[in-house]
């Protein structure tokens, strides 16, 4: 084992070539290249959570969230803010909820206080998560077809937003031009709208983990 992997997934048989340099060769099973890459991608996330979570306040609280492919749940912070509140000044921030990393996502204290107010009546889980209905936000007849309102919740939009870290995690540092360029068409028909109709038909939201909850949210 070297750094904390087995050997394999690091490089394969070690040669000289003529020259007398060393060669290295990844193992022939994609699955390995795939690890590292993967690997590599975590510790990008990882570093820019760690930097919003130290220039931030309090999380409003954390959730569970994941994709429906992925195995295991993860924890995600919810981070609020007055700038992105339904009456904010600020035009790009106003209303919006963004998913920054694999492991971040910031709302505005409007809706932190919706979806808190929701998940007291009608709680979200890991055993029973929240998905967004018909796999789309907006498409109205997708979500008349699954029995669905025509507005979705605030829990649907959570999931969503699930989607995307879970879009994070596969992606890595590119996760950050791929969303900058793609999640301002939203949902539609298009090539184009394929990474926001991913997040949606994919996410899944666990639920508030208990004891998270900002003092401010607490009632």
């Amino acid at each position: 084992m070297r750094h904390g992997l087995p050997t394999n997934l690091i490089v394969g048989p070690e040669r000289l070539s003529p020259k007398g340099s060393r060669i290295r060769e990844f193992g022939r099973n994609s699955h390995e290249f795939r690890y590292i890459i993967g690997m590599r991608a975590g510790i990008c996330h990882d570093l820019v959570s760690t930097v919003i979570r130290r220039l931030s306040s309090q999380p409003a609280f954390r959730i569970f969230g994941k994709a429906n492919y992925e195995p295991q749940w993860h924890t995600i912070d919810v981070f609020a803010t007055h700038r992105r509140d339904a009456v904010s000044g600020w035009p790009v921030w106003r209303g919006h909820c963004i998913t920054l990393t694999a492991n971040v996502i910031a709302v505005g204290w409007d809706f932190a206080t919706e979806l808190v107010t929701e998940e007291a009546t009608q709680p979200s889980t890991c055993q029973k998560p929240m998905a967004v209905f018909g796999g789309r936000l907006k498409d109205l007849d997708r979500r008349q077809l699954a029995g669905a309102e025509p507005w979705y919740s605030a829990s649907e939009l959570m999931a969503h937003e699930c989607g995307h870290t879970a879009q994070a995690r596969r992606l890595g540092w590119f996760y950050w031009p791929l969303g900058a360029t793609f999640t301002l068409f939203r949902e539609g028909p298009k090539w184009w709208n394929q990474f926001e109709n991913q997040a949606s038909e994919n996410g899944q939201f666990g639920g508030i983990i208990p004891g998270t909850l900002h003092p401010r949210l607490v009632k």
